[in-house]
């Protein structure tokens, strides 16, 4: 994981009391290894940013955009978030 900006500690705090529906469901069906083998955190810092959900150990970064990420000013922070995500990332984007 990407060092991180010590100051979203706080933040991701009281995220992780606010999930949304669909970061809800998903987190009810992967928690607790429930993927075999895979720990997912969430609401975890990485950067500037904090991500939605992460599994260290398949090094996965999942983000659950719904409804309020199709504002045209939260298109534009999710496409500086991916691409800066992207470029921190050995991996390829799926």
């Amino acid at each position: 994981m990407l060092r991180y900006n010590s100051n979203l500690k706080d933040k991701a705090r009281e995220v992780r009391k606010n999930l949304t529906d669909s970061e809800s469901a998903l987190w009810s069906r992967w928690r607790n290894k429930q993927l075999p083998g895979i720990q997912f955190y969430r609401q975890k810092p990485s950067g500037e940013y904090l991500v939605d959900l992460y599994a260290p150990g398949a090094k996965w970064v999942v983000e659950v955009d719904g409804s309020q990420h199709v504002q045209s000013d939260q298109v534009t922070k999710d496409t500086c978030r991916d691409e800066y995500l992207a470029q921190k990332s050995p991996l390829t984007p799926l």
